[in-house]
């Protein structure tokens, strides 16, 4: 009969399953991404329901590798790694925050103009400025039919980025 092995490995699963709940939200909203442990996640799952905890306990340990990888800030670029069993992942941009204008509800026409986004009414009136920092190179801009929000594609030199306002 073993001492204390059969105890030990329930008690690590438990902590690290805490920390695991601890670890998810932090890491998404520094832009981690959820699809990334999702098929982890299942498989946890499923060796769980099947009482399979050594098997479990690797998996969670897989899954706190990804939580406790370095994240990147908005200003640093990612390196590239290459693999020989799976291209890289990019790693998703992190959401800015940015002051903006409300939307009249009698807006329809949404456009830019030297690198802002501005509104107006149907005939061209009420010309309302929505973007205020840092102008940027837009290329379409259109505003959402309940005048809450408005899409946008900033087109730069390399590629192009989809703006949710």
């Amino acid at each position: 009969m073993s001492t204390g092995t059969p105890t030990a490995t329930p008690l690590s699963l438990q902590a690290k399953a805490q920390l695991f709940q601890q670890l998810l939200p932090g890491w998404v909203a520094a832009g981690g991404d959820p699809q990334r442990i999702v098929p982890l996640a299942e498989q946890l799952d499923g060796f769980l329901t099947a009482g399979d905890l050594p098997q479990a306990e690797a998996t969670l340990d897989a899954i706190l590798a990804i939580l406790t990888e370095p994240t990147r800030t908005p200003t640093e670029t990612p390196t590239a790694t290459l693999s020989p069993t799976a291209p890289p992942t990019p790693t998703p941009p992190i959401p800015a925050a940015v002051s903006l204008g409300t939307i009249p509800t009698t807006a329809q026409i949404v456009y830019h103009f030297d690198g802002f986004i501005y509104v107006m009414d149907l005939d061209g009136s009420n010309a309302t400025q929505i973007t205020f920092q840092n102008p940027r190179n837009w290329e379409h801009a259109a505003v959402s039919y309940d005048h809450r929000r408005i899409v946008a594609n900033e087109h730069g030199s390399e590629d192009s980025c989809l703006w949710l306002f």
